[in-house]
């Protein structure tokens, strides 16, 4: 499923290199990376790829709901009431941008009614393709947890999840190869070395290109803000300062990777870091783009 959608985004970007058509990368790195995770989460893409701006307004979409989730911490009834606001009226009110998010989301919200609809039939085929929404359905879960407001709370958190922060270090890491430097030569005759068929086994294996993936989830790991964990009931001992029980405290993961007692020249896209292995268990513990312990990120394989 992912080498369909990819082979459909290379098929799009040669068509514009053989127009000598100017297109913006980020745009489809992110139509990309949506197109994949509704695949997967609902069995339908929505064809992001297929568009010719490759839907380039929900990538501004993202970026303010990210403006409004900052807002929500701080000032807790924000989010509630934007949910009260009917979605039909932000369609039909809103900017043309944000227009296109929100057709988007009504559009998820009656596939994921659908399916749900198609768990309960007696008459649903089981051979049908399975899907997040299946799996909620069909689990021990009490039926509190089943209601379409819940399930589809999963359905787009996943999607937000697995898309957005996928997007955002292709990305990155596309702008550092393409700019003037041997990295992106280098790839390429790593991959042309490589056995065919290039499968997910043959590509953990390539030392450069894991190490142009790790150093790109360095300097974009998935959340950028702090993430908040509240201290155990005995308390929390750092360096020489004691924190009380019941605290809330976080980090930011961003903060962490571009410490330069951590990482030489913090700021520079330099996989090589992660070449020397040796080098690459010194930081091991300090590598968390996804995260660690029980909360760490469960799409980081």
């Amino acid at each position: 499923m992912i080498h369909r959608h990819t082979e459909k985004l290379c098929e799009r970007i040669t068509r514009y290199a053989n127009a000598r058509t100017i297109f913006d990368l980020g745009a489809a790195t992110a139509a990309l990376g949506r197109d994949v995770a509704n695949d997967y989460v609902l069995n339908k893409s929505y064809d992001s790829l297929e568009r010719e701006d490759f839907d380039v307004a929900m990538v501004a979409a993202s970026a303010g709901a990210g403006q409004v989730w900052h807002l929500t911490k701080h000032v807790r009834w924000v989010a509630p009431a934007f949910k009260r606001i009917p979605i039909s009226w932000m369609v039909k009110h809103a900017g043309k941008g944000m227009r296109v998010f929100f057709r988007h989301l009504l559009e998820t919200q009656e596939d994921t009614r659908m399916l749900m609809a198609a768990v309960r039939s007696p008459t649903s085929k089981t051979t049908a393709t399975r899907t997040i929404v299946h799996e909620i359905m069909d689990s021990r879960l009490p039926n509190s947890e089943k209601t379409f407001e819940r399930v589809f709370e999963d359905v787009s958190t996943v999607i937000g999840a697995g898309s957005d922060t996928t997007a955002s270090v292709l990305r990155l890491i596309f702008f550092h190869l393409f700019s003037p430097t041997e990295m992106l030569k280098r790839l390429r005759e790593e991959l042309s070395a490589a056995t065919s068929p290039l499968d997910l086994r043959t590509l953990e294996q390539l030392p450069y290109l894991n190490a142009i993936l790790m150093e790109g989830l360095r300097l974009s790991p998935a959340i950028a803000t702090r993430m908040a964990r509240i201290t155990p009931d005995s308390g929390l001992t750092y360096d020489k300062w004691h924190i009380p029980a019941a605290t809330p405290v976080g980090m930011t993961l961003i903060l962490i990777h571009s410490n330069e007692y951590l990482y030489s020249e913090p700021r520079r896209f330099n996989p090589d870091r992660w070449m020397d292995s040796d080098a690459r268990k010194k930081v091991d513990k300090t590598f968390v783009p996804f995260s660690k312990g029980t909360r760490n990120c469960l799409g980081m394989q």
